[in-house]
């Protein structure tokens, strides 16, 4: 009975390594086969599934994993090779390999006995063909060749040298990941020899990959950044970096999908106009922003109340400081004159009672003293209150009019004053008011407002240019040279010469 199976079995053998490309029978196993140098074909079969020939003895073996392949009743390659861990032979024939369930068996007595001295755990290359079990479940292994293979340690050192010399970042990954495989069937093994020495050696493959990575990188590629950022955190669990390196992303591109949400879900940070916070970052902001923001309308509070306080005591006190400056201002002391009409140009400028402004300027533009205009009128024309500003201008060009030592004083502050104008009503009483003194004094005075950057003003004093001139310019720079070119031709005085070429 047994002769029948082996006859069978050789006969079935026959025929499967007949179809194999120089194939013509089963070898003796060899100890002398260097597994690492032999070529390897990447190839992608079907369904996209990418998988490895190994070349050997003029024949493409294809890389399985022999857990899987033994246990499925059929397979797309028959020629088959994978590494594993020896645990003992079984029988006359077969042999068991660690964490492997499957039938692997030598063709005959005589092969089994050129297989090299093993020891449970030691590292063999295996090549064969599948064929359908017997017992229909699965797939047996037939061998072809078997090799000894040197241990973990040396083997894995030995590539992990090369790869990091070649600088082939793939290739590191890969080998951490088949480091890692092992060690995690040496949990189920029982253990392995140097478990310390191959963790550390998979954590040098992969931080060395990662390191090419990040020298290699484009500074301002964001994708490249991630990449980055996953490695660190599915090969080295290191989530310092992991982070790092998603911050990083970001960064470069606020809007990256997979960083933002591995930012919110693993970091709970919260996006910002194009910046990332941490949610407690957020949130101290707002409090911080709230606490600004009360502070803020606290302080306006603070000032309308110090305001209002302020306006209450000038117009309780309205009546005593008029008389206070009054009395000042009839000293016979001409620098102390000038200083209570400075003085009281200041107040102006300062007040908040706009009774007591309108009042003092009615002051000063009735004293009959260059020093009133200058630099009382000079200081009260940059009052904040609107409606001073507006009698200042008007009481200037009125004592401009006047023609006396004090007249160009008068239209030279108006001028100045004219330039720094925000609002229109005030510029627009200044322009009706020098347009009905006209002459050049006046025209020259109505320029030289135009170098205002508020158009409401420019266009209030061109208005004005217009009926002092008799002119229909719309433009400041036509009004401009229309000045250049015909202001020594203008009469000084008079309306009845505006509009003179």
């Amino acid at each position: 009975m047994r002769e029948r199976k082996n006859t069978w079995l050789l006969n079935a053998a026959g025929t499967l390594l007949a179809a194999l490309c120089g194939v013509s029978g089963l070898h003796a196993a060899s100890t002398n086969i260097d597994v690492e140098s032999l070529q390897r074909i990447p190839y992608k079969g079907d369904k996209g599934v990418q998988v490895v020939f190994v070349r050997y003895a003029d024949q493409n073996w294809t890389e399985v994993d022999p857990t899987s392949v033994l246990a499925t009743r059929d397979s797309n390659y028959k020629e088959v090779c994978f590494e594993g861990k020896f645990e003992s032979f079984i029988g006359p024939l077969g042999l068991k390999l660690t964490g492997v369930d499957g039938t692997i068996n030598f063709e005959d007595k005589g092969k089994r006995k050129l297989a090299p001295d093993l020891h449970p755990l030691d590292n063999i290359w295996i090549c064969g063909t599948l064929q359908a079990s017997k017992t229909g479940r699965g797939q047996d292994l037939l061998i072809y060749e078997m090799a000894k293979l040197p241990p973990d340690s040396q083997r894995y050192e030995s590539k992990f040298l090369t790869l990091e010399a070649t600088r082939n970042v793939a290739g590191l990954i890969e080998l951490g990941n088949r480091i890692n495989q092992n060690l995690g069937n040496s949990r189920s093994m029982g253990g392995m020899i140097g478990f310390e020495r191959m963790s550390g050696l998979r954590e040098r493959a992969w931080k060395s990959a990662i390191e090419i990575k990040e020298k290699d990188m484009r500074a301002d590629d964001p994708n490249a950044c991630y990449e980055i950022a996953l490695l660190y955190r599915d090969l080295l669990k290191r989530n310092n970096n992991y982070r790092q390196w998603v911050l990083k992303t970001l960064e470069l591109n606020p809007d990256h999908a997979n960083a933002g949400k591995d930012a919110e879900q693993f970091f709970g940070m919260v996006r910002v106009g194009d910046k990332w916070i941490t949610k407690q970052e957020h949130k101290e902001r707002n409090d911080a922003l709230l606490r600004d923001t009360a502070a803020a309308v606290q302080l306006d509070k603070d000032k309308i109340r110090l305001r209002n306080e302020r306006l209450e005591k000038e117009i309780s006190e309205r009546t005593v400081t008029l008389l206070d400056f009054q009395a000042a201002l009839r000293t016979n002391d001409p620098a102390a004159r000038v200083g209570a009409l400075t003085s009281l140009g200041d107040k102006v400028k300062d007040c908040l009672d706009q009774n007591f402004g309108l009042a003092a300027v009615d002051i000063l533009a009735n004293i009959n003293d260059d020093a009133a205009i200058l630099p009382g009128l000079d200081r009260a024309a940059k009052s904040e209150n609107r409606d001073i500003r507006q009698l200042v201008y008007t009481s200037l060009a009125w004592r401009a009019s006047l023609n006396d030592s004090a007249s160009q004083s008068a239209y030279d502050v108006l001028a100045g004053a004219l330039k720094s104008e925000k609002e229109k009503e005030p510029a627009a009483a200044a322009a009706r008011a020098l347009s009905e003194l006209g002459g050049k004094n006046a025209i020259a005075a109505l320029i030289a407002g135009l170098d205002s950057n508020e158009t409401a003003v420019s266009d209030a004093l061109i208005e004005g240019l217009k009926k002092a001139t008799q002119q229909s310019m719309q433009q400041k720079q036509e009004w401009i040279a229309w000045w250049s070119a015909n202001k020594e031709s203008i009469p000084v005085k008079g309306p009845e010469h505006a509009g003179a070429k």
